[in-house]
C-alpha cells in the first residue's frame, strides 16, 4: 500500500509503538460503513434519515472499540509493571 508510508495515515491507524492498532481499523471501518448506509438511504428514500440516531450508533460503536483497546492497553501495561516489580 502506497499510502502506508505517508506519515498521517501510519500515525493515525497505529498504536504509540508502530503496531497497526486493529480498534482504530475497525472504527475506519464502521465510518465508512455508516457514510454508506446513509448514502444509500438517501438515495433509496430521496429524504435525509434522521442523523441523531446515525451519530449516536456510530459514537458508541467507535467509543466502545476505543474503549476496549485503551483498556486492554491498560491492563497489560499494569500487568507487566507488576512482573516488573516481582
Amino acid at each position: 500500500m502506497e499510502n502506508w508510508n505517508r506519515p498521517f495515515l501510519r500515525s493515525m491507524l497505529s498504536e504509540q509503538d508502530g503496531t497497526v492498532s486493529s480498534a482504530r481499523f475497525c472504527i475506519v471501518l464502521v465510518i465508512v460503513a455508516s457514510l454508506g448506509w446513509v448514502t444509500w438511504l438517501v438515495l433509496h428514500d430521496k429524504k435525509l434519515p434522521d442523523l441523531g440516531l446515525v451519530a449516536t450508533y456510530t459514537t458508541l460503536v467507535c467509543g466502545s472499540l476505543y474503549a476496549i483497546n485503551r483498556g486492554t492497553a491498560l491492563i497489560d501495561r499494569k500487568s507487566q509493571q507488576s512482573s516488573s516489580g516481582n
